[in-house]
């Protein structure tokens, strides 16, 4: 079987979720089927050491550099991968970014089958996106997408949820091809335990947290993490509790779109010095910030999976997070829950950590249900819709 994976994300300075997705996923694929033919496709050349770690050594695995057109209407997706797709199908492509080649269905729509990755519904629950315009656009792509796609990929029980709900005209023609694969675990985290208390020494020099305990947060900084919301929280309980006036919130991810609001939040509040942005770090610092931190908080308003919420679970932390279905389909009763849009509750699971109250069966719950998640499992559910699809 020639499958095709789109792989031009990949190729961007500082990835985010969705591109360690890609990665994880296409690494996957590459270490545990050594039977079908694969052709990743990139806008430019991937660097040689790079290309050998994400194929795995696995001599079936290609790539294809393919050239967006010059002009005004580049699309990259729709006109250059499109036409490449066209003059050399595949018997199955995988769009693993919410996206799809609509103009190669308008010419040829039975020449190739497409399985797409839907990783959330967040332009319908947040601000991010307040032209109307472009929400428009941004919903009829993805009813494109769902209508076309031959089989669909999300990871959480409540994106399916949501895409049923927002779309009750297509239930019948897409249920029974929406499956719901998580996502898994890096090495990283999964062996948190090995962390040494070196690491843990090394990585407070090198990021200046001292003998600071700190609240952790990761992920892309943008407005549906309700970023500003949580730091007014959190500086109410520094100013009201003197003995918690040296707690840190550190913030580790790259700067998103409308971040501003976010990065000014400090100074508005009045705790610019127990906040700290450090922008993306690798992952093998962010499994040891998240080692030695006192809690793990994530106030989004919408998320598709957490990834970071999972990554928190297997390094042992205390949770305070969001009342979202999908948070409590991953952690369950194991976490301390905060309605993401009243800061009275924020405040009140800050301090329920920072006053010290036992978590030792919650941790070790989470812990357990962490287990379940690697992206072999990923890798393998995904191979199988692929073959369905195919």
């Amino acid at each position: 079987m020639k499958i095709g994976l789109v792989g031009h994300k990949l190729i961007i300075d500082e990835p985010a979720g969705v591109e360690k997705y890609i990665y994880q996923i296409f690494n996957g694929l590459a270490s545990i089927d050594k039977q079908n033919n694969y052709t990743v496709y990139f806008t430019k050349e991937p660097k040689k050491d790079y290309w050998e770690k994400l194929s795995n050594g696995n001599k079936n695995f290609k790539y294809k550099v393919v050239k967006n057109f010059k002009g005004p209407f580049k699309s990259w997706v729709q006109l250059s991968l499109a036409l490449e797709l066209y003059v050399n199908p595949r018997d199955v492509v995988f769009y693993p970014s919410d996206t799809i080649s609509g103009l190669l269905n308008i010419l040829s729509p039975k020449k190739f089958n497409a399985v797409c990755m839907l990783h959330d519904l967040g332009y319908k629950e947040t601000n991010e996106y307040k032209n109307p315009v472009i929400k428009w656009l941004h919903h009829y792509t993805i009813e494109f997408m769902l209508k076309n796609s031959r089989k669909l990929i999300v990871p959480s029980n409540d994106v399916k949820a949501k895409i049923l709900k927002i779309y009750p005209t297509l239930k019948k023609k897409i249920e029974n091809k929406i499956t719901v694969i998580p996502e898994g675990l890096n090495d990283n985290f999964i062996n948190s335990d090995k962390i040494t208390l070196k690491q843990r020494k090394d990585i407070r020099e090198k990021f200046k947290l001292d003998g600071h305990q700190y609240l952790y947060f990761i992920s892309t900084i943008q407005p549906r993490k309700n970023i500003p919301l949580m730091i007014e929280a959190f500086s109410e309980v520094i100013k009201e509790n003197p003995n918690y006036k040296d707690v840190l919130l550190i913030l580790s991810g790259k700067f998103g779109w409308f971040y501003e609001e976010a990065v000014n939040a400090p100074e508005k509040f009045g705790i610019k010095n127990n906040v700290k942005f450090l922008q993306r770090t690798s992952d093998e610092d962010a499994a040891i910030l998240m080692k030695e931190a006192t809690s793990f908080i994530s106030c989004s308003l919408e998320e598709g999976f957490g990834l970071p919420v999972l990554e928190a679970m297997a390094c042992e932390k205390p949770l305070i997070i969001s009342n979202i279905p999908v948070y409590k389909e991953l952690v369950g009763e194991n976490a301390i829950y905060v309605n993401p849009k009243n800061k009275d509750s924020i405040k009140a699971g800050i301090l329920e950590i920072l006053c010290d109250t036992n978590q030792d069966e919650r941790i070790k719950a989470a812990k357990e249900l962490s287990k379940e998640f690697t992206w072999e499992k990923t890798a393998e559910k995904t191979l199988s819709v692929l073959k369905s699809a195919a």
